[in-house]
């Protein structure tokens, strides 16, 4: 899993790298949720990050609660996680518009890169024997969902829209320059 007592909650989704609690698995306290408001489901998937991340933002810590059990059923067939990895890929780009864009050409190589490595897991994973190819198909799709968001993060570029890197975080800690 993503999230477990061992590991903590992930933080490799950028643009701000903060720690944050997958859907599956999110509870929040009345006085949180009062403060930050409803989670926005016009994110799309990574509504959970988002959510975890203005709750941050507020002030408030994640808490991973150790022996809460909950039962989660994955998709099995390697089409239908593909499709569900796609679309999550696809829809990272709203992470990018409201907390920082990373700058498309970046954006482009790491994109490539990680159909590039992923790409190669799928072949070589599923030739070890050791994860079915449905699993291995996951990473694929999430990485190609992210290459298709590449022309919405270039037109939001030039048209100037969204946060360009560190808008959002500067403006919520107070950093920003006021002169």
């Amino acid at each position: 899993g993503q999230q477990t007592a061992a590991t903590g909650f992930p933080t490799h989704t950028g643009p701000l790298f903060l720690p944050y609690a997958t859907c599956c698995a999110t509870g929040t306290r009345r006085y949180v949720y009062e403060k930050v408001g409803n989670p926005d489901d016009t994110m799309g998937p990574p509504w959970d990050t988002d959510y975890s991340w203005r709750v941050q933002l507020a002030g408030y810590q994640l808490t991973l609660v150790e022996n809460a059990v909950v039962h989660y059923r994955l998709r099995h067939g390697a089409r239908a996680r593909f499709l569900q990895a796609y679309n999550w890929g696809d829809k990272q780009l709203n992470l990018q518009l409201r907390y920082g864009m990373t700058p498309w050409p970046r954006y482009l190589a790491y994109c490539l890169y990680g159909l590039a490595q992923r790409g190669a897991n799928l072949v070589f994973g599923t030739l070890s024997g050791k994860r079915p190819f449905s699993f291995w198909v996951w990473h694929w799709g999430f990485a190609r969902g992210q290459l298709n968001a590449l022309p919405r993060l270039f037109m939001a570029q030039m048209r100037g829209q969204g946060a360009m890197r560190g808008g959002a975080w500067e403006e919520q800690r107070g950093e920003t320059d006021q002169s």
